[in-house]
């Protein structure tokens, strides 16, 4: 009934061969509205890993997928692949973050995984009802704040001086 259809994921075969399946309607060309038939495709899910996987800010940070259900269709740990146990380490604040990600919202917060501060930001990816995660250590996102923050005492700290130095010399 629809003119296109993605799959949930098909796991038949081991992990690595995980795939979706995306099909499309076909009409006849002289008569725009008679379908024909179907073009069907095997999506293997590794390329959306690869792709998600790409995403990643700082030297820590990563990406995940998450589906609607609150699995995790991609994660750099794979042993939280295809798992919805990864909330067990996490804070009330974590728990929120993905019950938004699951509804199709947007958003960002902190939370705590692990005993660690995390920053994330998501965004829905709207064909599957997914939710694309970007996740990065609260310390990592603070460092350019710090360090632009020192530069900005230094500076003020020498213009100080020398407008005290300078008033001297006037006085």
């Amino acid at each position: 009934k629809r003119e296109i259809f993605l799959s949930d994921i098909i796991m038949d075969r081991p992990f690595g061969d995980s795939f979706l399946i995306l099909t499309k309607k076909v009409y006849d060309f002289e008569d725009k509205t008679k379908p024909v038939g179907l073009l069907v495709f095997e999506i293997k899910l590794s390329s959306f890993s690869t792709f998600v996987s790409s995403l990643k800010i700082g030297s820590k940070g990563y990406s995940f997928l998450l589906n609607d259900r609150g699995y995790l269709i991609y994660h750099p740990d794979q042993n939280l692949n295809f798992k919805n146990t990864f909330l067990e380490n996490g804070d009330a604040k974590l728990a929120l973050l993905i019950k938004k990600m699951q509804s199709g919202k947007r958003g960002f917060g902190d939370y705590l995984f692990k005993k660690r501060k995390k920053y994330m930001v998501f965004t829905p990816c709207r064909i599957k009802n997914w939710s694309v995660g970007i996740t990065l250590q609260q310390s990592e996102f603070m460092a350019d704040i710090i360090k632009l923050r020192q530069s900005m005492v230094t500076f003020s700290a020498l213009i100080i001086a020398l407008i005290i130095f300078v008033s001297l010399l006037f006085v």
